[in-house]
């Protein structure tokens, strides 16, 4: 039933990773806030984006398309099908196309904060403070560049991320995810209280992280979890920390003011990583010109490309390139061979087990079959979730076998996850949990919210 009303502002709390199993069941009744507006809320799960990486899905999510509109292949993407020539998702190669970037061409004061793949931030006719992959806090990242003095005053120096969080001691980790989210929490409701605006987006960073360094410590059934652990309830706590900030956010709106509270994907368990190159290796898709002797990234090692037929980018979600001729710089599969051998690879995927010899659910993505745009062709050739993604995929060589239990940044007992959630309080919509939705519907819903015209080029179907 659509029960739409316009808004006169829209307030959008992003919770990367936030999971709907978490919040809306397990940890329900610890979340006071969060079970009070989902009583006169429409709630529910949302279907990310292929893959649902934070990149990818932020990135989905503003623009309402699939990420064939999009050169991005995660956080790190090849330059011109190069082999070993990647460049990290920023926010230069993004045409101006996203959500804020509609509303402030026809008025709107947007403020865009801590959102993935705004660095290097610019007019949003307002204010934008870019996230996690700024490089470094000595670089601009705010626009305009006033605030970011503003920014370290309220928040008593601003933190752009928890470095190095997957090799840290637990402890260590634990307090300094808080205190960066009570910093941004800070600047954020100084800015809803003391700021003009009409649309605002506030994402988290922390809901991530604590899935990745904690997720084992609080999962039984997880084969690295210790049943001594002092840190079983680590997730727990942080979503209880984030419900009372979601307390203190919805308690500075207006009554005419919509709060829609999201996640571009969710989390669950991951029980280690296939060595995917590895795995070319043994079967002679892959030759290599001198195998390391330590586990490498997979662009420091030394692949005999004129003899290589296939090849792995990227960790948590395979991307799989064919070394396709005429496209890549030394490929050597035909193009009229493509759709076959493509085929033969998906094929091989699907028999690996894992390592108890058991089945993987695993689901193979062609890239014509789940994007349109004009980037389609840019995109990875074939996309992998390992065991419906409770096994990640690791691209570095060396490991000289086929399951490694760390990548390249350390521990990580947490895969990301194609299941979001989404809370739209306040939007005239029935109250209850609804049925699933895609990622991409949010972006035409808060613009037909705010009374603006949705660009029909958007993918996504408005929910008002």
């Amino acid at each position: 039933m659509r029960l739409a009303k316009m808004a006169k502002r829209i307030f959008v709390l992003g919770l990367d990773a936030f999971d709907p199993k978490l919040c809306f069941e397990k940890f329900k009744a610890e979340l006071p806030n969060l079970s009070k507006l989902m009583k006169n809320s429409s709630w529910g799960i949302s279907n990310s984006s292929i893959p649902p990486l934070s990149c990818t899905a932020w990135i989905s999510f503003a623009k309402g398309k699939t990420p064939g509109h999009s050169a991005i292949q995660g956080f790190t993407s090849r330059k011109d099908f190069a082999y070993t020539d990647f460049f990290v998702a920023n926010s230069t190669i993004i045409e101006k196309e996203r959500l804020w970037d509609i509303l402030a061409e026809q008025g709107k004061k947007c403020i865009v904060m801590n959102v993935p793949v705004t660095f290097p931030p610019y007019d949003v006719n307002g204010i934008m403070v870019s996230s996690f992959l700024t490089p470094n806090a000595d670089k601009e990242y705010c626009y305009p560049k006033e605030i970011k003095q503003e920014i370290n005053e309220i928040a008593n120096g601003y933190v752009i991320d928890v470095k190095g969080f997957k090799k840290k001691p637990k402890n260590v980790v634990l307090k300094e995810l808080k205190g960066m989210e009570e910093k941004r929490f800070k600047v954020a409701k100084h800015f809803i209280e003391n700021k003009d605006w009409e649309f605002f987006i506030f994402v988290t960073t922390g809901t991530d992280r604590i899935h990745h360094a904690f997720w084992a410590d609080m999962d039984e059934t997880h084969p690295d979890h210790k049943a001594d652990t002092e840190f079983k309830d680590a997730i727990l706590s942080y979503y209880k920390f984030i419900d009372e900030k979601i307390g203190e956010v919805a308690s500075l709106l207006g009554e005419e003011d919509v709060l829609l509270i999201m996640s571009d994907h969710g989390a669950r368990e991951m029980h280690g990583f296939v060595n995917v190159n590895e795995f070319f290796i043994k079967e002679g898709y892959m030759k290599m010109q001198e195998y390391p002797s330590e586990p490498t990234l997979f662009n420091e090692t030394k692949v005999d490309w004129n003899n290589t037929k296939v090849f792995c980018t990227g960790n948590y979600i395979a991307r799989i390139f064919v070394n396709l001729k005429g496209r890549e710089p030394q490929g050597i599969v035909k193009k009229e061979d493509y759709e076959k051998f493509r085929d033969e690879i998906k094929e091989k995927l699907l028999t690996i087990r894992d390592e108890q010899g058991k089945k993987m659910n695993t689901k193979v993505f062609k890239r014509e079959e789940v994007y349109k745009g004009k980037y389609v062709a840019s995109q990875p050739d074939l996309i992998i979730y390992f065991d419906d993604l409770k096994w990640g995929a690791n691209q570095m060589i060396g490991f000289n076998e086929l399951f490694s239990h760390n990548a390249d940044k350390g521990r990580n007992s947490a895969n990301h996850y194609h299941k979001g959630m989404f809370l739209l309080h306040n939007a005239g919509l029935e109250a209850g949990k609804r049925s699933e939705i895609n990622l991409i519907d949010l972006m035409p819903t808060i613009i037909r919210l705010l009374d603006c015209e949705v660009p029909t080029a958007v993918e996504g179907k408005s929910l008002v």
